[in-house]
């Protein structure tokens, strides 16, 4: 029924996805009903009631699929329509502890000022990325641990002169 047809990739379309599908498959419908319309020989009637009963569910066939095809492209549009307005999401980020070294906050590549509070809130449609980048705050515990590193190693070396020199050190 879907020969090469690809049902999964515009599923992941959505709404839009959908009522493509849904086209398809009332075209499927139409042109399959035509086909086999072409195939009635007039002949096989009996009478001409049978023929308008034939003839009145013939067009009944026709008109639901119609609107089958007409609710599809509403479907449609409205999947289009709804995927160009792309909703914003109101967003606060709150950064802790708000004193001291802040990160830079960033909207879609914007820099975004953070306020007293380390707080800030932001409109977000669906591509935007925060990022969060906390480049001074690593640098600066990177550079206190080289510190910290650095007096830990001149203790020991105190420590190991002093011993060396004081006669009272050891047993």
């Amino acid at each position: 029924m879907f020969d090469g047809f690809p049902v999964t990739e515009l599923l992941e379309h959505g709404l839009t996805g959908f009522a493509v599908i849904l086209l398809f498959l009332g075209f499927r419908l139409l042109s399959e009903f035509q086909k086999e319309m072409l195939k009635i020989q007039f002949r096989q009637f009996e009478s001409l009631e049978i023929f308008n009963a034939w003839a009145g569910m013939a067009r009944s066939l026709v008109a639901n699929a119609r609107i089958f095809m007409a609710l599809s492209a509403l479907f449609f549009i409205g999947g289009f329509a709804a995927s160009m307005v792309s909703p914003k999401n109101n967003i606060i980020v709150s950064v802790a502890p708000p004193e001291g070294l802040r990160p830079v906050v960033t909207l879609h590549e914007d820099a975004v000022k953070l306020d007293d509070d380390g707080k800030v809130r932001l409109l977000v449609k669906n591509d935007h990325v925060i990022r969060v980048r906390n480049n001074q705050l690593i640098e600066a515990f990177n550079r206190k641990s080289k510190q910290l590193e650095d007096t830990e190693n001149k203790l020991r070396k105190h420590i190991e002169q002093t011993l060396l020199k004081s006669d009272e050190a050891g047993f």
